[in-house]
């Protein structure tokens, strides 16, 4: 079986704040990079708010998730990584 993930150089800062739409269509590409395959799927980014104090937060907006094969996590350079993800 095969891991696949969420890499902060795709898919941005503070993965945990990214869900996935369980109804989404997704798409499977050959990616010469990975010499494999990747997953793209529509999802959601919770909208972060800068103030200190604010109420809490259900802003979202839609993003493209990229999601890579595990063993090819860090091959282009530190980042944050996550393999659990929320869906909505």
């Amino acid at each position: 079986p095969k891991v696949y993930c969420l890499e902060g150089i795709d898919n941005g800062a503070n993965l945990k704040n990214l869900w996935i739409d369980k109804n989404s269509d997704y798409e499977v590409v050959y990616d010469e990079l990975f010499d494999g395959l990747v997953i793209y799927a529509d999802g959601y980014k919770l909208v972060e708010k800068e103030e200190l104090y604010y109420k809490l937060n259900t802003d979202m907006e839609k993003v493209r998730l990229k999601f890579i094969p595990y063993h090819c996590f860090a091959n282009r350079g530190e980042t944050d990584m996550c393999v659990w993800i929320n869906y909505k």
